[in-house]
């Protein structure tokens, strides 16, 4: 998910005609994306963050973007590190680094995006889920 901005209280996406394409295979109902939505947008600001945030750390090129990818994949294989991302709102920096390439600099810079693409994997968001795996 690329965040790009945030237009009149609406998540926009760098490619939202991508993520209209890939839903089109997708049944979905465009009121359970809008209720996917709303109920990230809560859960976000329980941990502090918000869209607005979410446009500010996103990754600009596709090598920040794969780098993110590994550690969310560190992420999404590590229970104990699954559980202080979600109930912590804690990115475990020390670990990743030490079973990746990715660097402290990346991982803190793109903290918020990484924990909010965790809060979509592991969370009731089918149809976001679906759009960052494709």
């Amino acid at each position: 998910l690329e965040v790009t901005e945030v237009e009149g209280g609406r998540l926009k996406t760098q490619s939202e005609d991508d993520l209209d394409e890939d839903l089109e295979d997708y049944e979905y109902d465009e009121e359970e994306m809008i209720f996917e939505i709303q109920s990230l947008g809560e859960e976000l600001r329980k941990m502090q963050i918000s869209f607005a945030e979410l446009v500010k750390c996103s990754p600009e090129s596709k090598k920040g973007k794969r780098e993110l990818d590994f550690a969310v994949d560190y992420i999404m294989g590590d229970v104990p590190a699954q559980r202080k991302v979600l109930y912590e709102g804690i990115v475990p920096v020390s670990k990743i680094m030490d079973n990746t390439n990715v660097s402290r600099k990346i991982l803190e810079q793109h903290r918020k995006y990484i924990i909010a693409l965790v809060v979509i994997l592991l969370g009731d968001y089918p149809l976001l889920s679906n759009y960052i795996n494709a």
